[in-house]
């Protein structure tokens, strides 16, 4: 399973399922293991808004998934070799007793996530230029980026 269609922007949405979490969900952290770079990496912390949409005692964490950029702290200029990367998702949580464990999935397939170039909407035109409160745009995006109707 795992998530198959990430934007290298970021902003996707997931919940990962499990037991063994914190109960406070922003005392968790989230490591996403690189394919491509064989190494991991301590993702930004969650949110409030998703610990809000977390729902831990019942083994559910919200997470938005970061940009690839943010992710490894680099420009995006850097990333421009790639049309794709992967990354393994797992947990770090601290019990009660302040004892670290990383917590991760039977399969690696079901913590997979692929982010995908393709599929990253570029804006491509932005009119105009400077944007006010209540005023009407026009946003531009580049097709070739774009997977559907905007």
């Amino acid at each position: 399973m795992g998530i198959y269609w990430a934007s290298f922007a970021g902003g996707t949405n997931i919940f990962i399922e499990g037991y063994g979490f914190n109960p406070n969900a922003e005392s968790n952290t989230i490591l996403l293991t690189s394919e491509e770079l064989g190494t991991t990496i301590v993702a930004p912390a969650l949110t409030e808004d998703d610990a809000f949409g977390s729902h831990v005692k019942t083994g559910f964490l919200q997470y938005r998934l970061p940009s690839v950029s943010d992710l490894l702290n680099i420009p995006r200029r850097f990333l421009d070799s790639y049309l794709s990367m992967t990354f393994y998702l797992s947990v770090k949580a601290t019990d009660g007793l302040n004892e670290e464990m990383t917590l991760a999935c039977d399969s690696t397939s079901d913590c997979r996530i692929r982010f995908y170039r393709s599929y990253t909407p570029v804006v491509q035109y932005l009119s105009p230029p400077v944007v006010y409160y209540e005023q009407y745009t026009e946003v531009w995006f580049n097709p070739k980026s774009t997977q559907d109707l905007i």
